[in-house]
C-alpha cells in the first residue's frame, strides 16, 4: 500500500497527495527555464514563459480535482483528471524553439507518478 495506506481509497489519496506535493514542487522550480531560454527572443521567452506557467498550474489544478473527485467517489472526474495531469505543453514549447527543457528529469518522474496513481485509482 501506498505511504501506510491500510486500505485502496487511503492509498489512492496518499499516491495523489504525493504526486501533488511533487507537482508543487516541479512549479516552484520554473525559474530554471529562464537560462534556457536567455537567448531567445523577448517574444519567444514571453511565450515560453507564460504556456510553461499555464502547464505547471493546470496540472496542479487537476490533481487537485482529482483528490476532491476521490473525495466525492466520482471515478469519472477522477480519471478524467488524472489522465490531465501530466501535459508536455512546456515541453513542446522549449522544443519548438529549440531549448532543451532544464525540468525534463523532474518531469518525466512527475509522468511516471501519475501513472502510477491511474493504476491505483483503477485498482479502486
Amino acid at each position: 500500500m501506498v505511504n501506510g495506506a491500510t486500505n485502496m481509497h487511503d492509498a489512492t489519496q496518499n499516491a495523489i497527495q504525493a504526486t501533488l506535493d511533487l507537482a508543487k514542487k516541479i512549479q516552484s522550480m520554473s525559474r530554471l527555464i529562464e537560462p534556457a531560454i536567455a537567448n531567445l527572443e523577448p517574444v519567444s521567452q514571453e511565450s515560453i514563459r507564460s504556456t510553461c506557467k499555464e502547464s505547471f498550474e493546470n496540472t496542479i489544478d487537476d490533481l487537485e480535482t482529482s483528490l476532491q473527485a476521490l473525495k466525492d467517489n466520482d471515478q469519472g472526474t477522477l480519471l478524467t483528471h488524472l489522465s490531465a495531469a501530466t501535459s508536455s505543453d512546456c515541453d513542446d514549447a522549449l522544443t519548438e524553439f529549440g531549448v532543451d527543457n532544464p525540468l525534463s528529469k523532474v518531469s518525466g518522474i512527475l509522468a511516471k507518478e501519475v501513472d502510477n496513481c491511474l493504476a491505483v485509482v483503477q485498482q479502486i
